[in-house]
């Protein structure tokens, strides 16, 4: 494998003017899991692949142009991991760690375009002189012609990887093709998508001191989505549950009794204000923010705008007394430690509290609600963790979709939600054969009670026939 500039490559694909008749060629472009053997690193690439075969040969030949950012273009012949010559193990690996450097937006995507690479291609033999030497980079480098080189002691490169060069019609196109390829897989677009707008405003404009409003139907995976992003950033994640009975004192933290003496113990604003302080980086989360109440959440109005690029928070904590005068402590935090994330459950069918108007206009606002391909790859998930057959997922994928039909028709009161699938049905079940248990146990879920306090027959026997119907 060489390491070549685009500069280089253009001059070793000029001096290649001769096309072998007796190959039969292919070529395509792909995403590639690039192992860099000098410096032993995984390197996201994308890469030209030509597949070179005659019927002389046993095996086929695979010539590959990566591009790695950095003006970086690496050549050689004989894959691997195309021919699947490595274990799954060892691909899984290597995937793993270039997913590890694209962002959140993307992964699902280029996870799905790179797992393909693996095993893709008929077996393929390397050839041993396809390596090209320092010397020849130095050469190249210097802008001496293939003719100079090739007079030469070194051995340049294989009639394989000669052929690529000779059948390319023009080595810029397909340098600028691999270069825009790069591009955009680290590019994440500005416009927000219903399964991922939580991903990619985080991703756009996390650590910029732009507080997040996620609203929402209850059960969609606010939290769930919010949680994954800040794991997967390997982020300090500080949680406050809203409720109606929640003080200041609750957020900030107060003075409490430990042994002997009196002790100051953090809340979790503050506790997440200290830890980005002190240079970790930090997510603050407060679910179920409009059930506090708002003569509390108007308090977070001066805390929850940032001044000259820094959070200030006052936690009513003593810091220190001077002359009897007790002094607060004040906590300032660099906006790029510390992101704020909020999330509620907003309509009628939820009891909360209205947002201060003030504070509303602290936050960037986000509607949120899970599509069907979002509920689908959550349950998938959880399926593979448990060992279960992924028909389980169109079972309830069906299920789902027909209650929800009853319920625009009116028949039943509601219907199911990623977090009822995903918690109550799979999340309960030990093996398959539990799901029609699991199922039976939920229907409450669903149904309306009548003014005795009774469940409404009629929406109880709709939601069984629809159990027998789709899960069973």
């Amino acid at each position: 494998m060489a390491t070549l500039t685009k500069k280089q490559i253009t001059t070793l694909a000029g001096n290649q003017s001769t096309i072998s008749t007796e190959y039969i060629v292919e070529s395509q472009y792909i995403n590639y899991p690039l192992h860099d053997f000098e410096s032993s690193t995984d390197k996201f690439a994308t890469a030209f692949v030509m597949q070179h075969s005659n019927a002389a040969d046993a095996r086929e030949h695979t010539t590959v142009i990566a591009y790695a950012g950095d003006d970086q273009f690496y050549v050689w012949c004989g894959d691997k991991l195309l021919s699947g010559d490595i274990t799954v193990d060892e691909a899984q690996e290597r995937i793993k760690a270039v997913l590890s450097q694209i962002p959140e937006a993307n992964k699902e995507t280029i996870e799905a375009s790179l797992n393909k690479t693996f095993d893709a291609l008929e077996k393929n033999s390397g050839c041993n002189n396809s390596r090209l030497s320092s010397n020849m980079n130095r050469a190249l480098s210097e802008g001496k012609s293939m003719e100079e080189i090739s007079n030469g002691s070194a051995t340049i490169v294989c009639k394989h990887i000669q052929n690529m060069f000779a059948q390319m019609q023009d080595i810029e196109d397909v340098a600028k093709q691999l270069e825009k390829m790069y591009k955009e897989a680290f590019k994440v677009s500005k416009r927000t998508k219903s399964d991922s707008a939580i991903n990619d405003a985080l991703e756009n404009l996390g650590f910029q001191g732009e507080a997040l409003f996620i609203a929402g139907p209850g059960g969609h995976g606010k939290t769930h989505t919010v949680k994954s992003y800040a794991t997967a950033k390997g982020l300090n994640f500080v949680e406050l549950q809203g409720h109606g009975q929640i003080e200041a004192i609750d957020m900030y933290g107060y003075d409490k009794k430990f042994g002997e003496q009196m002790v100051w113990f953090d809340g979790p604003i503050s506790q997440a204000a200290r830890s980005a302080a002190s240079g970790v980086k930090t997510m603050l989360f407060v679910d179920e923010f409009v059930n506090i109440p708002m003569r509390e959440t108007a308090g977070l109005k001066a805390a929850f705008e940032p001044y000259k690029g820094h959070y200030y928070f006052q936690t009513s904590r003593i810091a220190s007394v001077i002359d009897g005068i007790a002094t607060m402590e004040e906590i300032k935090v660099p906006i790029e430690n510390l992101q704020i994330v909020v999330a509620a459950n907003i309509g009628s069918g939820y009891a909360s509290e209205d947002i201060d108007k003030a504070l509303k206009q602290r936050f960037l606002v986000l509607y949120y609600e899970a599509e069907d391909k979002k509920v689908r790859k959550v349950l998938e998930d959880i399926c593979r963790e448990k060992s279960f057959s992924l028909s389980l997922v169109e079972k309830l994928m069906k299920f789902k979709k027909l209650m929800e039909l009853k319920v625009e028709e009116g028949v039943i009161l509601e219907a199911p939600t990623m977090r009822h699938l995903s918690r109550k049905f799979l999340g309960l079940m030990k093996t398959e054969d539990d799901l029609e248990m699991v199922a039976t146990t939920q229907i409450l879920q669903f149904v309306e009670f009548d003014i005795d306090g009774k469940p409404v027959k009629e929406q109880v026997e709709m939601v069984e026939e629809i159990i027998e119907a789709t899960l069973l």
